[in-house]
């Protein structure tokens, strides 16, 4: 896929980044710098991809957590071509230093080279070509005030609605040559906590399911067994989510649990908790936060109740 109109979702982002490559072409010049932040696996990388194929234009990419050292990102710098495109992934994750080094590049198209050491060190001052930057990440509120302010376009990724990831689902059957009935893809939509990673990588399990057994069109009750053997529930809740639920449950009398006992009590990184477990369990009202703790609700200890999985 390289054509913004095969992307699925986030169509008011999608326009805009449309018109704005259209006018890049049309006049040779560079996008603006463009941040990216949102939830994993919502397509953010994917997106940078399509627009360095439809700008036709040099992808550099970085990964954050590699640039720690100003010689990790001066080679980059120092070999930019003109309207070459740099993808800096989960920008959160670089070092500060090299932030700053960072700032005058975006603003100005100049970069600050560090010779030497000591009372022999010197600077010498480049001048760089025009050039995109272009980055995502999952944490944006871990990225400085001043780095942020530097990119001139700025996309949040919304959660995808179902029957956005059902034409997700369908398009990715289509690629692998395999047979749903619309009954499964509609239950495969309604698992995947509206995340299109989570409904493709579900779907790539049950297509192993399906070629094990020999099944040639999976319809509601092969998709049906094969959710009871990977133990995924209603909502697309998983065996972490359950674990999680259950310990909330034990304490329900104590009126809230701190995220530190949790993080213990489930051998989780608290990160993990609350980045991954927690956003789509309080999307549905699952548990709720308090001044004591997490605390779970009726409608969560129905859920346990309804699949036996006190």
């Amino acid at each position: 896929m390289n054509n913004f109109d095969d992307f699925v979702g986030q169509q008011r982002n999608i326009f805009l980044l449309k018109v704005l490559v259209s006018n890049c072409l049309k006049n040779s010049l560079p996008l603006k710098h463009t941040l990216i932040s949102g939830p994993p696996g919502t397509g953010k990388t994917f997106l940078i991809r399509l627009i360095a194929q439809n700008l036709e234009r040099p992808l550099i990419r970085l990964q954050g957590n590699n640039l720690q050292r100003v010689d990790d990102i001066n080679s980059i710098l120092m070999n930019i071509k003109e309207n070459s495109i740099i993808f800096i992934d989960e920008i959160h994750a670089i070092n500060p230093n090299i932030e700053e080094l960072l700032y005058s590049a975006m603003d100005e198209k100049m970069y600050s080279l560090f010779l030497g050491q000591g009372s022999n060190s010197k600077i010498i001052n480049l001048e760089l070509p025009p050039f995109s930057m272009l980055a995502a990440t999952t944490k944006i509120t871990q990225m400085s005030k001043p780095l942020v302010s530097r990119f001139s376009l700025k996309i949040y990724f919304d959660n995808y609605k179902d029957d956005e990831i059902r034409d997700i689902l369908t398009n990715k059957i289509n690629v692998l040559k395999c047979s749903f009935t619309k009954k499964a893809i509609d239950i495969l939509a309604t698992i995947s906590k509206n995340n299109p990673r989570i409904a493709i990588n579900t779907l790539e399990k049950m297509v192993e399911f399906a070629n094990y057994y020999n099944i040639e069109k999976v319809g509601k009750q092969e998709l049906k067994k094969f959710l009871e053997k990977a133990c995924i529930y209603k909502y697309g809740l998983c065996a972490e989510d359950i674990n999680y639920l259950k310990v909330l449950k034990n304490y329900r009398q104590s009126e809230g649990i701190g995220i530190q006992s949790l993080s213990t009590i489930l051998n989780y990184e608290r990160s993990h908790i609350e980045e991954i477990i927690e956003p789509f369990l309080l999307k549905k009202k699952l548990v709720l936060l308090s001044k004591r703790g997490r605390v779970i609700t009726t409608e969560a200890l129905k859920y346990l109740d309804d699949y036996s999985l006190n």
